[in-house]
């Protein structure tokens, strides 16, 4: 049953030596000797937070918890929980390990996440602001910049909506409930008018949008509304980050 077990276990008697080792636990920490049981716990694994947790709950039968990089090739980050074994006199102590690396790498992607947003957001809404501003303090009644501000408040808030659309998307995607409506599509009429699309911005950056495309036509078996999405991800991309000329 231990050996089928996701969790490391590890049990050592007071005098330190271990009583019982399951396999997981000997892959989490990396044991340099096979044989594990009856050999100091120190022999075992040079582990500092599992043998400082071992220690304290044979010197003082408390429960301990804790959270560390395990040592090894494979960089784990592992949690663990150590209680005292039942009788009296206490028989030893033994510590539960559990593998928390892909919660804590996705805790991490989360986060910087989150903070890439909130970045993302931050931009407009801080021109946005700033128009507005210049408008209510009496640009409003200039005549020559007035409707140029007005169109740059039209722009990013286009640029909020956009984003705000792409953050229901991810997560539809990750919600499980994205439907695809998968038909037959001709792809030259998608990039004709993705490239339509982004003309303007392109003739401002002074980058040249160009189709290169056989005679015959293409067609693709494809989610319309993702290949437009994907194909204008593209495009967008590319506009924005090709150099000048």
């Amino acid at each position: 049953v231990l050996d089928s077990m996701i969790e490391g276990v590890l049990a050592v008697a007071p005098d330190q030596s271990v009583l019982l080792a399951n396999n997981y636990s000997h892959r989490l920490l990396d044991f340099p000797v096979e044989h594990p049981v009856g050999r100091p716990l120190l022999e075992v694994t040079r582990c500092r937070p599992v043998c400082e947790a071992l220690l304290e709950t044979l010197r003082t039968r408390n429960p301990q918890f804790g959270e560390f990089e395990a040592p090894g090739r494979e960089r784990r980050v592992l949690s663990l929980r150590t209680t005292r074994l039942p009788g009296d006199p206490c028989p030893g102590a033994m510590v539960v390990l559990h593998d928390i690396t892909d919660l804590r790498r996705l805790e991490n992607l989360r986060r910087e996440f989150v903070a890439n947003v909130s970045h993302e957001l931050k931009t407009p809404l801080a021109a946005v602001k700033a128009y507005a501003e210049t408008l209510r303090m009496g640009a409003v009644n200039d005549q020559e910049n007035n409707l140029a501000f007005v169109q740059r408040i039209e722009e990013q808030a286009e640029r909020l909506h956009q984003l705000i659309i792409d953050l229901l998307q991810i997560a539809r995607v990750e919600s499980g409930q994205q439907a695809f409506d998968m038909r037959d599509i001709e792809l030259g009429a998608v990039v004709r008018e993705c490239v339509a699309e982004f003309e303007e911005a392109a003739n401002e950056l002074q980058v040249e949008l160009r189709i290169e495309a056989g005679p015959d036509k293409v067609y693709v078996h494809a989610d319309e509304e993702g290949l437009r999405q994907i194909v204008g991800n593209l495009v967008d991309n590319a506009v924005k980050y090709t150099p000048s000329d």
